[in-house]
């Protein structure tokens, strides 16, 4: 792993914080996150979907009662 000398004024100066970081785990890092929204916009598409259908649902209740 190489560290950019000095690293720290590097990385706080500007924002260069890949300097600690290897390649194949900042790759990991970016798949992780790439799941996480992935996950994230399933389960509130999921949730609009359901509040949608409730909603028609209720409508339709009021329309006919």
């Amino acid at each position: 792993m190489d560290y950019i000398v000095p690293g720290n004024n590097v990385a706080l100066a500007h924002g260069v914080f890949s300097a600690y970081v290897p390649t194949n785990q900042l790759e990991g890092y970016i798949q992780a996150t790439a799941y996480i929204c992935y996950v994230i916009v399933y389960v509130s598409l999921a949730i609009f979907w359901y509040n949608l259908v409730k909603t028609v649902k209720e409508l339709e209740e009021k329309k006919n009662g």
